[in-house]
């Protein structure tokens, strides 16, 4: 039997600033429309904030802060190699993998995205002039973005918690629940549409069939040992 992923789309205009409200960036009143896709919201949002929208890329950079260890970082690239359309977007991707890769090995697989010198986040002159008087944001040092200290506003309170978001967002939640992998996408898509074939939830999470059979098979088993019990 073949089978193929689905192509993401990359999210834009109203439709994305909805998505990026339904992770928990705050810019702006909470979501109704929830879930959102945590990855393809990512990878969308620093794609329509590059090059100067400083203020969005601050957040994306907190909301990677506090929500990191719950992204799919095979899904997160995987849609960066597929819709990241210039070498900015590149460095960025592969700035974050050398940047959270010094606590989670996981992450540094996105440092291959780019290959060469490191490319600047704001104009080089600024960059250069503004390094030398207040030295490099210490998140971006030694990776494959030159970003000067300040550039980027990151705080807390810019993104949910993450007891909030796990609230609101179910695969979240699974993800707390089963690691940031696509067991838990499996699972949380299942919730959602129980009587769907692994093949359909394999499209719709973009993971391979394999991994889709293995989950719908011990998600029925668990359903089935958690009906009614006998008094």
């Amino acid at each position: 039997m073949s089978f193929s992923r689905s192509t993401p789309t990359k999210l834009r205009g109203d439709a994305l600033y909805e998505a990026m409200r339904g992770i928990g960036l705050r810019l702006g009143a909470p979501s109704a429309r929830l879930p959102a896709d945590l990855e393809l919201t990512l990878v969308s949002a620093v794609a329509e904030a590059l090059p100067r929208d400083y203020r969005v890329l601050g957040v994306v950079v907190a909301w990677l802060e506090v929500h990191g260890a719950r992204v799919n970082v095979p899904r997160l690239v995987r849609f960066a190699q597929e819709l990241c359309a210039t070498p900015l977007e590149h460095a960025w991707w592969s700035a974050v993998g050398a940047w959270l890769g010094r606590e989670d090995a996981r992450w540094r697989s996105l440092t291959r995205l780019h290959e060469g010198e490191p490319l600047d986040l704001d104009d080089a002159a600024i960059t250069t002039l503004q390094i030398q008087r207040g030295g490099e944001d210490p998140r971006f040092t030694g990776t494959s973005l030159r970003v000067y200290a300040k550039l980027l506003r990151s705080r807390v309170e810019d993104v949910d918690p993450p007891a909030l978001l796990a609230r609101r967002h179910p695969l979240y939640l699974r993800r707390v629940q089963l690691g940031a992998n696509y067991r838990a996408d499996v699972w949380a898509a299942l919730d959602e549409t129980p009587d769907a074939t692994p093949a359909e939830i394999a499209r719709r999470v973009g993971c391979a069939y394999a991994t889709a059979l293995a989950v719908v098979h011990d998600w029925r088993l668990a359903h089935e040992a958690e009906g009614p019990r006998a008094a």
